[in-house]
């Protein structure tokens, strides 16, 4: 049974259509990343959510209630934004308890709450401190604990990341992850960055100008990308892809390339048609010339500490590949390579769709 769920949700800023139908589920527990580029609506969408958005077409739900109308106060959800929104001369105590004191919560009541939400955050230790005293991700936590000891249905989070440098954005994913783990709470997260969807995930939502592309799991969305824009939004470095022909007999040939694609690599009868052969850099081996795929001709090396990536051109096309940081690859060189074609994907050259 779904947690929260959209129905055919749009919005419009006069002429703009931000969000254009858009509807998902999600179930209890599930950590959903709103994915997209800036300006796709993943913001938009959490703020309707929250309902600090109003006028919009559509359905919300959230744990079974229909909010669609509610102020933001009733719909029992609870926002991590993007700077923290500490109070600099409270201390933590103070900081996760001041809502309740607002709203006249009893005091035992309040210091209950406070307990658990800094048993659950592991911030026992640190509940006197000041928030000039903590890290990064200690703040987040804190600031989840002033968003816990509300009892909200649902955790939604703006971009709480972006400001960090990162080694502290890695830090704190890692915090989130392990926080997401022990708690089990709903929440729903959006980010442009698909690293922080990958890692933080069980259910992304790809957006692109105002609809859903793709819903799917991190792995899934890198394994079978429905389109060209989720392909190449999912992965880093960029998938390579090349341009050519898929013919009826289920070979592809363009880049120089004139290979057989394997069996499952399409979801239907292979039909001839242009193509573009999506190839991610990892998915493939240094070759020797006899059974080489393809020659690259070496522009220049990215060493990224455990791999290398060697950057440069096929038959003038840009390609990127991995390979073992041992190996001796120079710019200038003409490095043979053999591409992994059962990981290969096949798009269609003029709709972008995978075939």
């Amino acid at each position: 049974m779904s947690f929260l769920k959209l129905e055919n949700v749009s919005k419009s800023f006069g002429t703009f259509k931000a969000l254009d139908d858009v509807s998902f589920e999600a179930p209890a527990g599930a950590f959903v990343v709103l994915l997209g580029p800036s300006g796709c609506g993943k913001s938009t969408l959490l703020r309707l959510i929250t309902g600090l958005t109003e006028d919009h077409d559509g359905e919300i739900y959230i744990n079974e209630r229909r909010v669609t109308d509610m102020d933001p106060k009733d719909r029992k959800v609870a926002m991590v934004f993007q700077s923290y929104a500490l109070y600099p001369h409270l201390s933590v105590r103070k900081n996760i308890s001041f809502g309740m004191e607002i709203n006249r919560v009893p005091r035992a009541e309040r210091d209950r709450r406070v307990a658990e939400a800094a048993r659950a955050l592991q911030l026992e230790p640190l509940l006197n401190r000041l928030p000039v005293q903590l890290s990064g991700g200690q703040r987040q936590r804190v600031a989840i604990g002033r968003c816990l000891v509300r009892e909200p249905d649902l955790f939604l989070f703006d971009e709480p990341l972006s400001n960090l440098d990162a080694k502290l954005r890695h830090d704190t994913r890692v915090e989130l992850k392990h926080l997401h783990q022990r708690l089990k709470a709903t929440t729903v997260y959006v980010t442009h960055d698909q690293h922080e969807a990958m890692t933080l995930a069980t259910q992304v939502v790809l957006m692109q100008d105002g609809r859903i592309v793709q819903i799917a799991s991190p792995m899934e969305l890198y394994a079978r990308p429905v389109n060209r824009f989720a392909a190449t939004f999912i992965g880093s470095p960029a998938i390579n892809l090349i341009k050519g022909a898929l013919g009826a007999d289920g070979r592809f040939v363009g880049g120089g390339l004139d290979v057989a694609i394997p069996a499952g690599v399409l979801d239907g009868p292979a039909a001839a048609r242009p193509a573009e052969l999506g190839l991610r850099s990892e998915s493939v081996r240094i070759a020797r010339d006899s059974d080489a795929h393809q020659t690259i001709a070496v522009d220049y090396i990215e060493p990224t500490g455990a791999d290398l990536y060697v950057n440069g051109k096929v038959a003038g096309q840009d390609v990127v590949v991995r390979v073992e940081r041992t190996e001796k690859v120079r710019p200038g060189d003409h490095l043979p390579i053999r591409w992994q074609l059962d990981q290969a994907l096949l798009f269609d050259a003029d709709t972008g769709v995978r075939l």
